[in-house]
């Protein structure tokens, strides 16, 4: 039985995410051992020559370590001889199995508020500008540490029931990405549809060719015009219940299939094909 070994990774995650690298690396009977690097520690000092270990940099943020020091590279950059284009907000799907979710039908239950605001990091400057250009309109509810101006309640954990039917009160919710990078697409869209919120858009420039552009409000560009038209969509639809629920109604995924990049099998052929 091949060995996975878990490198750079935080205390006591090698149990919790054993199961989910066994679904995404397959069986590579090959090997003797499959060394898993993340990007939270150091990284090998050079290339791995040996025929019965396999390396594999797995990244779930925008950066990455050298990839000429591993053997297969699952990251958020475009598919070279030794990456495959890795999507973040995969893992949550299947480590948390939301893969029926994402696909059964919405019910739209009367929403009490606007729009939602989750945010702990305030670095991105497109996010926090839209933040404050659509509540210009009217307030948007920053329920997170940052800018936070939501008290009502305690927001629950993150990724619970109880979290994403906290988020279904809101009609819209703004889930920009950190910045703007080929195929960095992280949990935040997809936290936005499982809570029952129109998702209000920026970032993997991949997104409408994973997703159904249909179900997803997008900043097209960070510009004045842009973030106008946009608000101007969002006003139209907060206030044309006909509409709202047009777009409301629509599967994330075009014809409401699992995209590829959402499922353990392709990263498994994908694998097998970069060590042929």
């Amino acid at each position: 039985m091949v060995k996975i070994e878990f490198y750079s990774f935080w205390p006591g995650c090698g149990t919790f995410l054993l199961e989910y690298f066994k679904g995404l690396i397959g069986e590579l009977e090959q090997y003797d051992i499959i060394q898993v690097w993340s990007v939270f520690g150091g990284s090998p000092i050079q290339l791995n020559t040996n025929p019965k270990i396999l390396t594999i940099q797995w990244s779930g943020e925008s950066y990455c370590h050298d990839i000429n020091k591993f053997n297969i590279n699952l990251i958020a950059e475009k598919e070279s001889s030794n990456v495959i284009s890795y999507i973040q907000g995969m893992s949550d799907v299947l480590i948390h199995s939301f893969s029926p979710s994402l696909t059964k039908l919405r019910i739209n239950q009367n929403k009490l508020h606007f729009c939602n605001f989750m945010v702990s990091n305030g670095g991105c400057v497109e996010r926090n500008n839209f933040f404050h250009e659509l509540s210009k309109y009217k307030q948007v509810d920053s329920c997170g540490p940052y800018l936070k101006n939501w008290t009502s309640e305690v927001v629950p954990q993150r990724d619970s029931y109880a979290y994403f039917e906290f988020l279904t009160k809101w009609k819209f919710m703004i889930c920009f990405e950190n910045k703007k990078q080929t195929y960095y697409c992280t949990e935040k869209l997809i936290n936005a549809y499982l809570g029952d919120c129109i998702p209000i858009y920026w970032g993997c420039p991949q997104t409408k060719e994973i997703f159904n552009e249909k179900a997803i409000l997008f900043l097209e560009e960070n510009t004045p015009e842009c973030v106008e038209k946009l608000i101007k969509k969002i006003i139209e639809l907060d206030n044309d219940d006909e509409l709202y629920n047009e777009m409301f109604n629509q599967p994330l995924f075009v014809n409401n299939i699992i995209h590829p990049l959402f499922t353990f099998e392709h990263y498994r052929q994908e694998i097998k094909n970069k060590i042929k």
